[in-house]
């Protein structure tokens, strides 16, 4: 369970933990899971969120959790030069190349990468059941 700083909003997120590194001397663990929908609540609008990101969450404590969120990041002119450079076909190759639509050629997208970090207080718990 996550909530806001200002207390707008609680949310409640279920999902399995894939990964958990134990150090039973000291009892200290470390969950790091996903990929998980996160929802984006800036586009919250009263019932749901319209827009959700991939994330992977990391907690040590059961009362704080991060979620690394993958966001599209801008890459350097250098970088650019060689994702964008056309191999092939170019598929957005215009008839008349003298009389382009406007917008013309769309941005292509940009790599996305697990980058962007946000930090929450949280009530974190685990649930098991045996298996016979």
């Amino acid at each position: 369970m996550i909530r806001d700083a200002p207390g707008r909003y609680t949310l409640t997120l279920e999902y399995p933990v894939r990964t958990m590194n134990l150090n039973v001397e000291e009892g200290l663990f470390q969950v790091d899971t996903g990929p998980l929908p996160f929802p984006d609540m800036k586009a919250w609008d009263g019932a749901r969120p319209s827009r959700a990101f991939l994330s992977h969450v990391a907690f040590s404590r059961f009362d704080f959790a991060e979620f690394i969120l993958r966001r599209e990041v801008e890459p350097s002119a250098e970088d650019k030069k060689w994702l964008f450079q056309v191999r092939g076909k170019w598929r957005w190759e215009l008839r008349d190349p003298k009389s382009p639509p406007p917008g013309h050629p769309p941005r292509p997208p940009w790599p996305a990468v697990y980058n962007e970090t946000m930090r929450f207080g949280a009530a974190s718990e685990f649930l098991a059941a045996e298996v016979a």
